[in-house]
């Protein structure tokens, strides 16, 4: 199974990641070519002790050089980001390592803008399942992430209680057109919304975050995105040096920055075309999650 369908590499291939069973774990699925009918290349990929990535739940983009970056959600509540790396475009991948990119154990979407900068909308979170905020994460080089916004984290309930339910904003779908971000995201896992980010208000650069802004910190301060943009590197797993510098993780200067931005996210509206909750019971509020 899948999660994130696949998309081209620098070369021209398809390249996507999937989970074979729970007993082989996670793999990459390579394509010879652009055609998706072909037979993809099943690439088995190790889990490291400590760990738990047999859900598939992936996303990954390419940086400049080449290197393609795989984002794993971790089941075993490590409450991280793990990472692996394929130095050569997608004939090898290192195993996958912990970061210390916050995660509340919940589906990703890695993406790269036509500015040039690198995204990761998640919820970036240490607290596991808490999916209140939803987050947008921003690099100038695809190895350091130097800005974090706040894309929603408006009080919501669940109307009706079921297995594998939570509360909040999760599993975000992301898509530029022109100078805007189109993002997709559950609610409660009972509705679907759509929010756009205008890429114009948010800052560019490194050297943009000179420059003063508005902050919500009625709704931000004492939240858990504003631990994000307060943490440091603080893991500690062998496997990190293998990644070698420069190393995934959220730019130290953010520990400077009190609460994070919030990003400007308009016409806010809910799809009317599937409920979740309209496949609920309402008399024994059993039914499974998504």
């Amino acid at each position: 199974q899948t999660y994130e369908a696949p998309h081209l590499t620098a070369d021209g291939r398809l390249l996507g990641v999937a989970s074979i069973d729970e007993r082989s774990g996670p793999a990459i699925l390579r394509w010879p070519s652009s055609d998706p009918t072909q037979e993809p290349e099943i690439l088995p990929i190790e889990q490291p002790f400590g760990c738990k990535l047999d859900g598939g739940e992936t996303t990954w983009y390419q940086t400049d050089n080449g290197t393609l970056v795989i984002f794993w959600r971790d089941e075993s509540q490590s409450c991280r980001v793990w990472i692996s790396t394929s130095p050569d475009g997608g004939e090898t991948f290192t195993s996958p390592m912990i970061s210390d990119i916050p995660d509340a154990m919940s589906r990703n979407h890695a993406g790269r803008l036509r500015d040039g900068r690198y995204y990761l909308c998640s919820n970036a979170n240490y607290t596991l399942h808490n999916r209140m905020h939803l987050t947008l994460l921003l690099s100038d080089d695809g190895y350091v992430f130097n800005q974090v916004y706040i894309l929603v984290d408006d009080p919501t309930s669940m109307r009706l209680v079921g297995l594998l339910k939570e509360p909040g904003y999760m599993y975000p779908c992301c898509l530029e057109e022109e100078n805007r971000l189109l993002v997709g995201y559950s609610v409660n896992k009972e509705d679907i919304e759509m929010g756009i980010v205008d890429l114009n208000e948010l800052e560019t650069g490194i050297s943009a975050q000179q420059k003063p802004v508005e902050i919500d910190r009625a709704s931000a301060a004492g939240s858990a995105a504003h631990r994000v943009a307060r943490c440091r590197s603080t893991a500690q797993h062998s496997d990190l040096q293998r990644l070698g510098p420069p190393r995934l993780h959220l730019k130290d200067e953010l520990a400077q920055q009190s609460p994070p931005v919030r990003a400007p996210l308009s016409r806010r509206w809910q799809v009317e075309a599937f409920c979740y909750a309209d496949f609920c019971s309402s008399e024994t509020n059993t039914t499974s999650g998504l």
